[in-house]
Parts: structure tokens; C-alpha cells; sequence
């Protein structure tokens, strides 16, 4: 390992430090790493009418503010993502040659509100310790809004020209499970609706806005 690795891993572990210190003693914060799969449906043209469907692996690390009398959070979430059709797509720009398109690597930041419908108002109550009310301090919703940029490949790894802008708004719901403090497993599912916001780009025949189902987990650290 170099000594810039070395330099960059210290700083990464100075960070997680700092950041676990403030939300143990601050309480005003969380932290968070989330991974999901994502089955999506026409990001790309199906030019050969085999199916429109692609899959799609998400990370994101994310800063959660609390909300000082509400169990709800607001965070800041930069994600990368990888995404792989099933089907065969050729580029619009050398249609005669068949180039493949063979996915997608892109990378953004979402905004999401997680909060508890049916347990919104904080109390001094311990959590997760009522008989019968598991599910309602537990469950979550989570709205979220999102813009990415997204760049498409070949089955060499050379990029295309031409880079896709895409907005999306998501609606996902899950669970806080609560093995050990202060770390809290939070299983999700939902749905999601992307909108291309830039020109159409060369290697397709239209503006892409797919939709897609998702499902993955996160990772806190801090109660909400």
C-alpha cells in the first residue's frame, strides 16, 4: 500500500470516527450505507424485441439530519449505479454495424424524508419493546427525488458518446430492525420513475424515462 493509500484510508477512518462520535453525543445525526437491485423497464431501445427489462446494483452513502421532536430524517445520498439489460440493444448512431450496447454505469445524489407514519412523534419511551407495537414503531416510508448522469458502454468497456440526464422521483417502504445499538438494519422496497432531462441522446431513437421496481438495504448508525 502507497502512501497516498495509506493517506486516504486515515482520512476515511478519521471521518467515520468523527461522524459516529457526533451522533452518539449529539444525537442530531445519522449515517448511513445502502445497497439495492433495481429490475427496471426501457432504458434502453429494444431493438431486436427481446425485452425491455434491465437490471440495475446501487450504492449510496448517506447523511441523515434528524428532526429534533419528529422520528423523520432528511438526507443527502451521492450514489453510483451499474445497470445491465437482458435483452440486445444496438446503437441508433451505426445501426448497420450492430454496435451493442451492452449497460450502463451512472452516478448521482438523491434527497430523501425518511420518517415513521404511525409513530411520528418522538417520545422518552424505549423502542421496540412494547407488546404489539413492533410493526408501528418499525415501519418507514421514504419519498425520495433524485438526478443522475449516465453513461453507456459497449461490450469492450468504450464508453459512447453522448451522456443521459435523468430526474427521478421514488417512493420505497420498509422496516427499522434494531439488533444492536447503535446500528440499525433497514430492509426497503419501492418503486421508481426516472425522467430524461437532456437531448436525446445519439445512440437512441427517443428520450429514455423508464420506471423500475427496487428493493435493497441500509446500514445506519443512530436512532431516528
Amino acid at each position: 500500500m502507497s502512501l497516498i493509500e495509506i493517506k486516504k484510508f486515515a482520512s476515511l477512518l478519521i471521518f467515520i470516527f468523527i461522524s459516529i462520535i457526533g451522533i452518539q453525543y449529539k444525537a442530531q445525526a445519522q449515517f448511513g450505507l445502502t445497497a439495492r437491485h433495481t429490475v427496471s423497464f426501457f432504458d434502453f431501445d429494444d431493438t431486436r424485441n427481446v425485452t425491455p427489462r434491465s437490471h440495475s446494483w446501487y450504492l449510496s452513502a448517506d447523511y441523515m439530519y434528524r428532526m429534533k421532536n419528529y422520528r423523520m430524517g432528511i438526507a443527502l445520498a451521492p450514489f453510483v449505479r451499474i445497470t445491465d439489460p437482458s435483452g440486445q440493444f444496438i446503437s441508433a448512431v451505426e445501426p448497420d454495424k450492430e454496435t451493442p450496447i451492452e449497460g450502463a454505469k451512472a452516478a448521482g445524489v438523491h434527497v430523501y424524508a425518511k420518517y415513521h407514519p404511525l409513530d411520528l412523534l418522538k417520545c422518552d419511551c424505549p423502542r421496540i419493546n412494547k407488546k404489539g407495537l413492533w410493526f408501528k414503531q418499525s415501519f418507514y416510508l421514504m419519498p425520495q427525488v433524485g438526478y443522475e448522469f449516465r453513461k453507456f458502454y459497449t461490450s469492450d468497456n468504450k464508453a459512447l458518446e453522448g451522456t443521459d440526464q435523468l430526474a427521478n422521483i421514488g417512493l420505497l417502504a420498509g422496516v427499522d430492525l434494531y439488533l444492536f445499538y447503535p446500528v440499525i438494519i433497514s430492509p426497503q422496497l419501492g418503486v421508481e420513475k426516472y425522467f430524461q432531462t437532456s437531448a436525446t441522446n445519439i445512440n437512441f431513437t427517443e428520450k429514455h424515462n423508464p420506471w423500475a421496481f427496487t428493493g435493497g438495504i441500509r446500514v445506519g448508525i443512530g436512532l431516528l
